[in-house]
């Protein structure tokens, strides 16, 4: 191993990255950079050497970059999913909501609710179980792609234009993906990059939050909630994708409370124009016993037949582990 650098185009204005990576390993990613479909990270160098540009000329004249109306991409690593100002509408509606890390090690476990037999099951130790669909696999750090994500992540560029925008963002600890995005094979990276589909977890520490607080919240409590938190989710898609000079659609569809093997929770769902039409998100916040569990899960709205009925299983499956 050693200390290389990792960048997209040749002029003063290139975007470059400090990344732990071998030779091998480094021509392997320019392969598939070259090789794979649009909506995958190769393209998001270009996408964050546009922001750059942008970000730099907005902090010389001390402005903020004009908003376009409603925008989004395919992939979780340019948008950031949650701000501090949302946990904040949280506090003034439930109680107290602040993010903090909580790591678990996984293993496959055969005493998840299981939808099809053939799925593997995984159980996080002391937090939740959950099936997956043998399409997906989850996210490897250490792979190629792993390691260009993260390296997109840890870039002063992404974090800049989180600050643009007043996004806290952190890093989903779990993520699944399309099955093939681990392989060092630029063919098979480029077929499961072809598609888009993602179920991201995040886990923190929640204050004064209970279930008794979620089963008891009216239409009335969601209401107040989607005028805030829906109109948070739109404003912050809209600054980040101005950086981008991309317009975009946003539809936010009303929030309800749902119970699922026990637990209940708060059900987000809403559109975003992606790099290839719709992308469907759907979210689910359990809150409980002082803790938090987001789940996450999204697929291009041209590809319903393939993930939506999947990934209502999958939700079906989740199973918080106390």
């Amino acid at each position: 191993m050693k200390t290389i650098v990792l960048h997209q185009g040749k002029d003063e204005d290139a975007l470059e990255m400090t990344i732990e990576v071998s030779d091998e390993e480094f021509e392997m990613m320019e392969q598939i950079r070259r090789f794979s479909h649009d909506n995958w990270e190769g393209q998001e160098f270009d996408l964050l050497k546009e922001a750059k540009r942008r970000l730099e000329e907005s902090a010389k004249a001390q402005t903020v970059a004009s908003v376009v109306k409603n925008t989004g991409v395919d992939n979780e690593t340019i948008i950031p999913n949650k701000s501090n100002k949302r946990r904040t509408i949280l506090l003034a509606l439930i109680g107290v909501v602040a993010l903090i890390t909580l790591l678990g090690l996984w293993k496959h476990s055969s005493n998840n609710p299981k939808p099809h037999p053939e799925w593997p099951s995984y159980s996080f130790p002391n937090v939740f179980s959950i099936s997956i669909p043998p399409t997906m696999e989850m996210r490897n750090d250490l792979s190629i792609t792993g390691k260009l994500i993260n390296a997109i992540h840890d870039s002063q560029i992404f974090q800049m234009m989180c600050d643009e925008c007043d996004i806290f963002y952190e890093k989903s600890q779990i993520v699944f993906q399309p099955l093939g995005m681990n392989s060092n094979n630029r063919q098979i990276v480029a077929e499961a990059t072809a598609t888009y589909s993602r179920i991201l977890f995040d886990f923190g520490y929640n204050d004064g939050v209970s279930q008794r607080d979620i089963s008891s919240m009216t239409r009335s409590d969601f209401k107040e909630y989607d005028e805030i938190v829906g109109k948070q989710y739109q404003t912050e898609y809209e600054c980040m994708n101005a950086i981008l000079n991309r317009e975009a659609k946003f539809v936010w569809y009303p929030s309800k409370k749902m119970r699922i093997n026990g637990k209940y929770c708060i059900a987000l769902e809403y559109d975003r124009t992606g790099l290839e039409g719709l992308v469907k998100v759907k979210k689910y916040i359990f809150l409980y016993d002082g803790k938090e569990i987001d789940v996450t899960m999204s697929y291009r709205e041209s590809e319903k037949e393939k993930y939506a009925n999947d990934f209502e299983e999958v939700i079906k499956s989740f199973k918080i582990i106390d």
